[in-house]
């Protein structure tokens, strides 16, 4: 263990050389702390959010349960094992039945509350039979924290409160308002899931999404971001499972509290996006493929074990593409532990199905099963994922020197205002996972499982994101390596400390990324949500809140409106026409496809478009991506449009240029109406062709 601490030392003194200050922005927090009021509009809104997500988590429960006692009837399963898979099982069932009335064109707010009344039905009077009030005692009765444990602990609690606290703010992750929530919101508007010909994202594989909208049509989004949270005790009870059955005293609680104090998981699992949930659903799977390869079953319990496998497996893999390299991964274990061809067939049948539902959607819709790639803008799509070649890490010295250093540069490279900041602590237990040999065919087979995701991840894209299962795992290969070895050893008593101080370096970290947003003002009442919302933060630059809820009050029921610059539309409720930054923007291809203004007016019309909202500081922002390739022709029909056909009603303007806003929300006018005198602003003038 002596070189191990070493070796920490080494990286702590190059890690915390690299922050110029740790105490760079706690001066600010405390001053700007203001006064703190618990009641006021967006608390109720908080406190009924928190109460729906409980109320969804425990139905998915309930849920799942009844489905693992129909798989497997297996008595050795411990009670924290029989939790977590049934959560596992009832988050797919729902979400696949939720898929299910989108194709069936039932996504209804009435059904949906239909649905969580009927599995409270199903489940609430045996839940209440089944109470015995001598069970409500601790759940960590008998267990004595003493030493780093007790330190372990109260950190996990502080890490629960510092994630909580970040479910309940406002929404300002700008991958939730372009798809992870922007996309069933859509879809409930509509009342089906349909294609987004100019939003490529949408057809990713949505799991999760369909999840967060069964949240959405009962809830808000806060209650999407809580059930996102709540992903943390998943893991939590997951790391505990694994340590019960297999590994060394308290490796759950350190490799739980490594894993979750990563400042990318916590400024990750705050928002309504999905990388944490997709994690704990990978990790979830690793236990039930544990569970079928490295313990002793009869023929059909092993494979019911594989089919429980195959389905959770199968289940991440339909919450992110990312996840599909884990299905290969699983086969070739089960090869390796098995020998059987057969019995990866049972592994692999259920793991297709769950994929299936969102492959078949690519196929009716895109005649590709993977769409967007292999899409002619899936070259930008995988750049902005941070996707290359892999062989071009061995082009030349220096980029193999990037590539062998990976571990070492990701970690010292992150910066505060950076979601991928990774932390120190598992570049410096690094040792101890690559010299350590003495280990158990469990540990051995988790290791390869790990292995696995991370040549995956290293060939598919350099997003430190992406590699969120392989970190939990890493976590907690690492943790039981280290309580494994000698217990008298004063080394391996540093280093446990040394990974407590690392920890509360990594929720400091994480507590100053969750709060540069200021949503937090919200919570104590010191700024309306309305307010916050209206300005640009951190991951929310150039919002179109202002416009979209002017639209939604002003706008008829009728109204259909085309936007132009801004891929997000989370908070429309009125049906809309969005183009990504990845998609010709929609106006384009009607400019375009039109002859002069009154037939792109007739083509527009023809779409049931009775208005346009541009988002011009958006559009800015991001005109590297090529929004508005206009031509000459093109041009003419916009501007002979422009003048004859749109009505401004109404605007936001500010000419910062360090915060620059514009939104403009233009009215189509009849055939019959007089043209504008003198005609509205256009926005689209910046990229007029020369």
């Amino acid at each position: 263990m002596i070189p191990l601490l070493i070796w920490f030392l080494v990286v702590f003194f190059f890690y915390f050389r690299q922050r110029n200050s740790l105490f760079e922005y706690l001066s600010y927090l405390i001053q700007s702390h203001g006064s703190l009021s618990l009641w006021h509009a967006y608390s109720l809104k908080a406190l009924g959010a928190l109460g729906l997500a409980v109320w969804i988590a425990w139905s998915t429960v309930k849920c799942g349960g009844y489905l693992l006692s129909r798989l497997i009837a297996d008595s050795s399963m411990t009670r924290i094992e029989r939790l977590v898979f049934s959560a596992g099982l009832g988050f797919g069932f729902i979400s696949l039945l939720i898929f299910v009335l989108g194709v069936l064109h039932l996504w209804y707010v009435a059904v949906f509350w239909c649905l969580l009344i009927v599995l409270t039905a199903a489940f609430l009077p045996g839940t209440l039979r089944d109470v015995d009030l001598r069970r409500l005692k601790p759940a960590l009765s008998g267990e004595s924290f003493r030493g780093w444990s007790a330190i372990a602990v109260v950190l996990l609690i502080v890490t629960g409160l510092i994630f909580l606290i970040g479910g309940l703010t406002p929404e300002v992750f700008y991958d939730s308002h372009h798809y992870h929530l922007a996309v069933p919101n859509l879809y409930l508007i509509e009342h089906r899931i349909y294609d987004q010909p100019r939003l490529a994202l949408s057809s990713f594989v949505m799991s999760v999404q369909m999840f967060w909208g069964f949240a959405l049509a009962v809830g808000n989004e806060i209650t999407a971001k809580l059930l996102h949270v709540s992903s943390a005790l998943l893991l939590i009870l997951t790391f505990a499972a694994f340590e019960k059955r297999y590994f060394a005293r308290r490796a759950g609680l350190l490799g739980a509290l490594i894993f979750l104090s990563m400042p990318l998981v916590g400024t990750s699992i705050t928002s309504a996006g999905i990388d944490v949930v997709w994690t704990a659903l990978q990790f979830l799977a690793a236990l039930a493929l544990c569970r079928a390869l490295e313990d002793v079953h009869d023929d059909i319990t092993l494979n019911r074990w594989l089919c429980l496998a195959g389905i959770l497996t199968g289940l991440a893999a339909s919450a992110k593409y990312t996840g599909l390299p884990a299905i290969p991964v699983a086969c070739l274990l089960i090869i390796w532990r098995k020998r059987s061809f057969r019995q990866v067939a049972v592994f692999l049948i259920p793991a297709s199905l769950m994929i299936f539902p969102y492959l078949a959607r690519n196929v009716v819709f895109h005649q590709n099963p993977l769409y967007p790639v292999g899409a002619a803008n899936w070259p930008i799509i995988a750049k902005d994922a941070g996707s290359g070649s892999f062989a071009a890490h061995f082009a030349s010295l220096d980029s193999f020197l990037h590539f062998a250093l990976h571990p070492w540069l990701m970690t010292m490279s992150a910066t505060v205002g950076n979601m991928d900041f990774v932390g120190p602590l598992l570049l410096a237990l690094l040792p101890v996972l690559l010299l350590r040999r003495q280990h158990s065919q469990e540990f051995g087979l988790l290791a390869r499982y790990a292995l696995g995701l991370w040549i995956a991840w290293l060939l598919t894209t350099s997003v430190p994101r992406f590699g969120m299962p392989f970190f939990a795992i890493a976590a907690l290969l690492a943790a039981h390596a280290v309580l494994n070895a000698d217990s008298r050893s004063l080394a391996r008593s540093a280093v446990l400390w040394l990974c407590m101080a690392g920890v509360v370096s990594n929720l400091y970290f994480t507590l100053l990324y969750n709060t540069s947003s200021e949503s937090w003002r919200v919570l104590a009442g010191q700024v309306s949500e309305r307010d916050y919302l209206a300005d640009a933060r951190p991951t929310y630059p150039a919002p179109s809140y202002e416009a979209f809820e002017w639209m939604n009050r002003n706008l008829p029921p009728g109204a259909r409106i085309m936007l132009a610059g801004d891929s997000r539309s989370y908070y429309t409720r009125l049906p809309v026409v969005v183009s990504s930054t990845y998609d010709t923007q929609a106006i384009v291809d009607v400019a375009r496809k039109a002859h002069n203004g009154a037939d792109m007016a007739r083509l527009l019309r023809g779409q049931g478009i009775t208005h346009l909202f541009i988002n011009f500081g958006e559009a800015v922002r991001t005109e590297s991506y090529g929004l508005f390739p206009l031509d000459a022709q093109s041009w003419a029909v916009i501007d002979d449009f422009w003048h004859r056909y749109l009505r401004l009603v109404w605007v936001s303007y500010r000419p910062d240029p360090a915060n620059l806003k514009g939104l403009f929300v233009f009215e189509l006018l009849p055939d019959s109406s007089e043209p504008s005198s003198p005609p509205p602003p256009n926005p689209l003038e910046r990229w007029k062709p020369k």
